[in-house]
């Protein structure tokens, strides 16, 4: 009887517990929609600025057979943008959230995974090594040309950016190409697309395509540190994360 008792108990409060937390995913998922409904009003989301290419003016001066001159012509070329290193190089420490809990339940995170997530307060170091530097070496698996946003081929930017981020439970280091793509295996064991490019010498974009769902992740930098923006338009739903520098 006692036993029966206890169970019955344990039953009771594990009943309240899940639904106090379907309350609360329920009002952090309203809070944030109706924070975020202004942005997904319109479905042709313009990201054409996205593309990690800057339109630039090159003079070129043409000599005819005779040696006379003849006028310059100025035409547009598609340059590579260069990353503001200065700003963007460092040491960042997370403080501060917004909808980003919300975003984690809309997107299926799974409840224990999510709390492990919110419950650190994540470091992260970004730096780029050069060809020729000590730390630079090929990095393994398939990378491809975004051709897709860049319209054409794209050659190789001649560094490789690393991002560090480190927790109470783990480090973890992902070495990229910027302009290339490549393929990962997320945390929840299914596979994605992934590619980084700048798009402005502070701006850097980490786009993440998933068979049922796509993302933007977006960090700008300033000398005081980085903002990341999380954009899911399948979700419909904005997060951003602060990260100060250390």
């Amino acid at each position: 009887m006692i036993v029966f008792t206890i169970i019955i108990v344990i039953l009771i409060i594990t009943m309240n517990a899940l639904y106090q937390e379907m309350e609360r995913r329920d009002a952090l998922l309203l809070n944030a929609t109706l924070s975020n409904a202004s942005l997904f009003l319109a479905n042709d989301f313009d990201d054409a600025w996205m593309s990690g290419f800057v339109n630039e003016n090159l003079t070129l001066n043409h000599n005819d057979t005779s040696g006379s001159s003849v006028p310059s012509e100025s035409v547009k070329v598609r340059v590579m943008i260069q990353p503001d290193w200065e700003v963007v190089e460092g040491t960042f420490e997370h403080f501060k959230d917004e909808n980003f809990e919300a975003l984690l339940i809309a997107v299926g995170v799974p409840y224990f995974v999510r709390n492990m997530i919110i419950g650190t307060t994540p470091t992260v170091q970004i730096e780029h090594f050069e060809k020729g530097d000590d730390y630079y070496y090929d990095i393994e698996g398939d990378y491809i040309a975004d051709e897709d946003q860049a319209g054409g081929d794209i050659p190789e930017p001649g560094y490789q950016l690393v991002i560090t981020t480190s927790t109470w439970m783990r480090t973890a280091e992902e070495r990229v190409c910027p302009g290339y793509s490549f393929l990962k295996t997320d945390y929840d064991g299914s596979p994605s697309k992934n590619t980084y490019k700048f798009v402005g010498p502070r701006v850097l974009l980490h786009r993440k395509e998933k068979e049922n769902m796509n993302t933007d992740i977006i960090r700008k930098f300033d000398e005081e540190g980085f903002i990341m923006t999380i954009f899911s338009k399948e979700a419909n739903m904005i997060a951003k994360r602060h990260f100060k520098r250390v």
